[in-house]
């Protein structure tokens, strides 16, 4: 398939909000899944999403599978602080078109709820910048695709209890 039936930016901006609904989820407590699939099976048809049991072994199966135009895998490892994603190919060659990560940190939910009463508001969860690597040779999808994920954090309902990019650049931490 060609990239023109390709829309990376709406896959980008759908695992983008996969990324700050995990993130937030994790701040309030709550359960977070360790994987989540999203994707189509041809252009302009609806996103599905994939719920995995089998963790990152049928995560990975299932996005590198061919049958789809658009997929996208993220996943949680928080024993690392991170949130991964991976944007399957179409190209037989290739299994990945761009593998990112972002790193995070949450904060005591207590600490943020007594500055926001004291006025110095503070977002719940601190993240990196956006790592990635990108496997694809065509520059447009992997800029539409991080182009998409950003739009997708940031517009996430509560976009306002991430601090994106507040622990600096992906790259410089260890």
């Amino acid at each position: 398939m060609s990239s023109q039936s390709r829309d990376v930016k709406s896959i980008g901006h759908a695992a983008g909000g996969l990324v700050a609904q995990t993130l937030i989820q994790l701040a309030d407590g709550e359960y977070a899944a360790a994987y989540i699939g999203v994707g189509r099976r041809a252009p302009e048809s609806k996103l599905e999403l994939v719920m995995f049991d089998g963790g990152l072994d049928a995560a990975k199966a299932w996005v590198t599978k061919k049958d789809k135009v658009d997929a996208v895998v993220v996943g949680l490892d928080e024993a690392e602080k991170e949130v991964r994603l991976l944007l399957g190919s179409t190209d037989a060659k290739r299994k990945y078109d761009m593998i990112c990560s972002v790193r995070y940190a949450v904060k005591d939910a207590n600490k943020v709820k007594a500055q926001a009463k004291a006025n110095k508001a503070t977002a719940l969860v601190a993240t990196s910048t956006i790592g990635f690597l990108a496997e694809t040779p065509d520059d447009a999808v992997a800029d539409d695709f991080l182009d998409g994920v950003l739009a997708g954090i940031y517009s996430h309902a509560r976009a306002a209890d991430l601090d994106v990019g507040k622990l600096g650049d992906y790259d410089d931490l260890e």
